[in-house]
């Protein structure tokens, strides 16, 4: 997978002394601390995290993907090669008699163990457009571990569509 191929660039550089280091040490501003940046979370939604966190952990040690949705305990789609937009894209087209009421939530974040100097899970407006055409409740991120590209513009785009995004640790 890509996480094996970046460590092996990585360690080419440290092996000639060049240390490497991710643009969150640099700039910290480009992540979030914990806590919610726009909405509310709804009730419903935290199993739905804590069953896409169960799922994350699992697949982890695949190197496979950063996002996942789940909607009422129902995953509709995991994040691979193809990236976060045709995960979105694909659940935007999931038939309605396969939803639920509860709206479902995107979960972006890092594998676990992975290398974030190169490799860091990334949101932006896009993102949150994506989201809404999913037909999605919001987004949950970790915490400091996901970079946010135009922070302000994500929170009053999620704002003005009835979002939530939040950074949260829940992972079981």
């Amino acid at each position: 997978g890509d996480d094996a191929l970046l460590r092996f660039v990585i360690s080419l550089f440290e092996d000639h002394d060049i240390a490497v280091i991710g643009a969150h040490h640099l700039l910290p501003e480009l992540t979030a601390d914990q806590g919610v940046l726009s909405g509310i979370i709804p009730d419903h939604a935290y199993a739905d995290i804590n069953r896409a966190d169960h799922i994350m952990s699992t697949l982890s040690s695949l190197d496979i993907g950063q996002g996942i949705v789940v909607e009422n305990g129902l995953t509709l789609g995991i994040e691979t090669l193809q990236g976060t937009d045709a995960l979105l894209n694909f659940v935007a087209q999931t038939d309605d008699h396969l939803r639920h009421l509860n709206r479902g939530i995107l979960v972006k974040r890092p594998k676990l163990d992975q290398d974030l100097r190169v490799d860091m899970p990334t949101i932006g407006p896009d993102t949150i457009q994506a989201v809404a055409r999913a037909g999605l409740s919001g987004i949950v991120i970790s915490p400091n571990q996901v970079i946010l590209v135009d922070r302000l513009a994500i929170i009053q785009l999620a704002k003005d569509l009835g979002l939530f995004v939040a950074a949260l640790e829940i992972r079981t």
